[in-house]
């Protein structure tokens, strides 16, 4: 079996090493690019695998990563912010974009990574009064 899954899928492996992210994220991140080899051969699908507690699982949705914030990681400036904008560029986005921006409004940091037909593309991000983060939401429609 393992010899006909070899012939018909192509799977490369990397893990994101990138200072940011493990001095912000517990776990090890893996980022699995699978080819199918018996149709198009151009065709492929990325993910993002997370390694934590002895377990594997697929990072599908950016507020998975809510528990795995390291205890001492807050946002308290913008420079903090724009830390976390760039490890979910590593993390979701292949090219983010010339659109990015950053906006905070209270406890609420709105991440624009492109710009799509006038719309803004990104991630909110609400953190507590102390800056620990609380919910990271992907969204296509954000209001600056």
């Amino acid at each position: 079996m393992d010899k006909l899954i070899d012939s018909q899928v192509k799977l490369e492996v990397e893990e994101l090493t990138s200072s940011r992210l493990k001095l912000m994220l517990e776990g090890q991140f893996f980022k699995v690019k699978r080819t199918p080899l018996f149709k198009s051969h151009g065709g492929y699908t990325d993910d993002v695998l997370i390694k934590s507690d002895g377990e594997l699982w697929k990072l599908d949705d950016p507020n998975l990563l809510v528990d795995r914030f390291r205890a001492n990681y807050l946002i308290k400036e913008k420079s903090d912010a724009l830390k976390l904008q760039k490890v979910l560029s590593l993390l979701f986005d292949d090219a983010p974009s010339q659109d990015q921006a950053l906006v905070q409004k209270g406890n609420t940091w709105l991440m624009v990574q492109r710009e799509w037909f006038g719309e803004k593309q990104g991630y909110i991000v609400t953190t507590d009064d102390s800056g620990q983060v609380k919910e990271i939401n992907y969204t296509d429609q954000i209001k600056l």
